[in-house]
């Protein structure tokens, strides 16, 4: 998988490979992981690209879920923090933070009066500012925080849109898993074992809680917060 990058493996990656695992693991229960066949198929699927593939319909199921979390009233928080209008955060952060970035730019922002008179010509200065801030500091080297910060926040809003996907996979290996077991009991799949089917039953269930569970909108409005700040504090070493 070298040909993804540590964003890509860690933001993107991951959260198709969590919502995969229980069918890695209906084939632990029922004793075909290390099947010739199913050993050949995983193969051809890594070496002409699945992994990347993976990562290409995470990213865009993660897409969609930002277009809809920043849609309406909640505004994309780096626009939020540099705004005028608004209560947070305090004045004098935030005043310092324009400071920085009206430095970097060499450009004044959007003043409250033309926030008033023009909300949207303003929200697209701020956009464009946003933007640009974002290209200056991808150097991971010379930011380590906001790429740390940026790749959470691509992990928890991939993992969001994986969600669905997640939880319909968990669930129907849990199935499959129980129709094995019965068939066990009833004689009809003798080469099964018993205790494995149950110990993958339970693992498979537990990630039915976790896709159920554990993402979510406000993990993703956390870890964008967090993000926002980090890359406008970076404009002070800019």
């Amino acid at each position: 998988m070298s040909w993804l990058d540590d964003y890509e493996r860690h933001a993107r990656l991951t959260p198709g490979l969590l919502a995969l695992a229980p069918i890695a693991l209906v084939l632990l229960g029922l004793g075909l992981r290390n099947a010739p066949v199913v050993a050949s198929i995983a193969s051809i699927l890594t070496v002409v690209g699945g992994p990347i593939l993976i990562a290409q319909i995470v990213r865009e199921r993660g897409r969609r879920v930002q277009a809809d979390i920043y849609r309406g009233p909640t505004e994309n928080p780096t626009t939020a923090l540099l705004r005028l209008q608004g209560s947070a955060p305090s004045d004098a952060v935030r005043q310092r933070r324009r400071r920085n970035v009206e430095r970097v730019i060499g450009e004044s922002l959007p003043s409250l009066k033309d926030e008033q008179s023009d909300p949207d010509h303003a929200a697209s200065e701020y956009a464009s500012v946003v933007a640009e801030l974002r290209e200056r500091t991808r150097d991971h080297e010379r930011f380590p925080l906001v790429y740390a910060e940026n790749r959470g926040f691509g992990f928890e809003r991939n993992l969001l849109g994986m969600r669905p996907i997640g939880i319909v996979v968990a669930i129907v290996a849990a199935v499959l898993l129980a129709l094995a077991g019965l068939a066990h009991l009833a004689g009809y799949a003798a080469s099964i074992r018993a205790f494995d089917v149950v110990a993958v039953e339970i693992v498979t269930m537990g990630f039915a809680s976790f896709w159920k569970f554990y993402p979510s909108q406000a993990r993703v409005l956390t870890a964008g917060v967090i993000y926002a700040e980090k890359l406008l504090d970076a404009t002070a070493s800019l």
